[in-house]
């Protein structure tokens, strides 16, 4: 797979199923909500006694209010999904954020957006209409991590 994506100045990025843009593989995340709508993080009681202590919630509320069982493992748990995604997803337009982003799970911390994924691939189809050239500034990303797009571009290519 390959896909052009255009900065506002015109340059392109070109990113590549086998060499992602310019031989990194990891993108800048969209913020679309794709990958929190299809996944519900595992975590186990330390992990879940860790987010609840962080967000100064006692362990039990948080278990009953966030939790479900996992179905597979003892002392085991899932975050608790609402309208088909995660608890703690927001939606703001149509950029998404986690409620707990600082604390979140470790699974949700692992998660390396790729345009490999298909959550990702997805991500970007909701940011245009097939056959449109997007370009960065359609992106939610920063103009760090444009120049950081950018530089590896210019240094590989």
């Amino acid at each position: 797979m390959r896909v052009t994506l255009t900065t506002g100045d015109g340059k392109r990025l070109i990113y590549s199923s086998s060499e992602g843009f310019a031989g990194q593989k990891e993108m800048p995340c969209l913020r679309c909500g794709v990958c929190c709508t299809r996944w519900q993080p595992p975590v186990d009681v330390g992990e879940a006694r860790r987010i609840a202590r962080r967000l100064g919630i006692p362990y039990e509320a948080f278990k009953q209010r966030y939790l479900q069982k996992y179905p597979f493992r003892a002392r085991e748990y899932l975050i608790r999904r609402e309208n088909e995604c995660c608890v703690f997803l927001h939606l703001e337009g149509n950029l998404a954020t986690c409620a707990i982003h600082e604390h979140r799970p470790e699974a949700c911390r692992n998660w390396k957006p790729s345009l490999e994924k298909r959550e990702c691939q997805e991500g970007l189809r909701k940011r245009g209409k097939a056959g449109q050239v997007i370009t960065l500034g359609d992106l939610p990303l920063s103009h760090e991590e444009i120049g950081s797009l950018s530089r590896s571009l210019i240094a590989n290519g």
